[in-house]
């Protein structure tokens, strides 16, 4: 089900959705000539993820754990030393 069914298309919507427009006319529009594409094919634009898009969401997911780890092991570390004034 497309997004625009879902909800309502309003000037902010537009703006909140921008770059995914305009990602996804890029899409619909190679080499400067105009595709004949369906709405069922810009939906689906809409929705695919690029390899690309996935690597980084993978990047991010993996640092974002690291920095929980560190996170976890400085707290260790202040509690340590708030128990042992000699750590």
């Amino acid at each position: 089900m497309s997004q625009c069914q879902t909800q309502s298309v309003d000037d902010r919507t537009i703006s909140k959705k921008a770059f995914d427009l305009i990602l996804c006319f890029d899409d619909i529009i190679s080499n400067g000539y105009r595709e004949s594409v369906s709405v069922t094919q810009i939906e689906s634009y809409v929705e695919m993820d690029s390899v690309d898009e996935k690597v980084f969401r993978k990047a991010q997911m993996q640092k974002e754990h690291e920095m929980k780890e560190k996170g976890k092991i400085q707290a260790r570390e202040i509690a340590k030393r708030q128990l042992d004034p000699n750590f």
